[in-house]
């Protein structure tokens, strides 16, 4: 996990993965990679790691990390624990954002579908939400919006519809507004050209290939974007696709995002 002013969804997260752990009994290390947080993240973190086997990598303070754009800094931190992680024996990585919440059974159906699949590149359906911090319950469901779309294209020669999402059940975005043909909101895996959605299964040789790594791109009228140059780079050298679980959901909180 990379990780900045992360203290109000990580210890739902980490609550989730520990539950996915004793249910399932995966073998599993954590790795953070945590940038200058100022509130109680390295603490979360370092307690975590008292009773959980992983690493703690601090990125920061630094006046170089700090100058950077946003989206270049963060593509810093991925692939600076893409480097790291590439130095272990492994099958699949779990990449998760850290302001999204999610189950046990989330994280598992993804899981499951990368092994049996031998998929590259599989996601969860990261739709926006209103969640109650102390209990990770799901206040408001808010129309099924997709909210990544800054990631996501519909397929090789599509453009981005950013900020607008072309799912079926979104009731926030306008069918009239779109050119892009709607795509279910649920029942099942389908395939896109870029997604990322708040959680990613990736396979251990995309994350061994040095020739692949988050670069900031703007696609076909996309916002600038890290996950665009690695999806890029691997669906150049393995013709690979993105699939999406769209059964598979996950909250990001409209507390700390703008869904405008």
């Amino acid at each position: 996990m990379v990780l900045r002013q992360a203290a109000v969804a990580l210890p739902l997260q980490l609550a989730a993965l520990r539950e996915y752990n004793r249910s399932y009994n995966p073998q599993v290390e954590y790795l953070f990679v945590e940038n200058s947080s100022t509130d109680d993240t390295p603490g979360i973190i370092d307690n975590h790691l008292k009773e959980n086997s992983g690493y703690y990598v601090k990125l920061g303070p630094s006046n170089e990390i700090e100058a950077m754009p946003r989206i270049s800094r963060i593509a810093k931190a991925r692939n600076h624990a893409k480097t790291l992680a590439a130095n272990f024996d492994f099958d699949l990585a779990v990449v998760i954002d850290a302001d999204i919440y999610f189950d046990a059974e989330t994280i598992n159906r993804l899981v499951m579908f990368s092994f049996g699949n031998n998929s590259l590149y599989h996601c969860g359906f990261g739709v926006a939400a209103l969640i109650n911090h102390e209990t990770a319950g799901i206040s408001i469901r808010t129309a099924n919006h997709y909210y990544d779309t800054a990631t996501f294209l519909h397929n090789d020669n599509s453009k981005s519809i950013w900020p607008k999402c072309c799912f079926t059940k979104c009731l926030t975005c306008n069918a009239s507004d779109l050119t892009t043909p709607r795509l279910p909101s649920e029942g099942g895996i389908i395939e896109v050209a870029a997604a990322f959605g708040g959680i990613a299964v990736i396979h251990a040789k995309i994350i061994h290939d040095k020739r692949i790594f988050w670069d900031p791109l703007s696609i076909g009228g996309s916002p600038l974007n890290e996950h665009l140059g690695l999806l890029c780079k691997m669906k150049e050298l393995f013709k690979a696709n993105v699939t999406i679980d769209l059964d598979a959901k996950v909250f990001w909180n409209l507390d700390t995002l703008n869904l405008n």
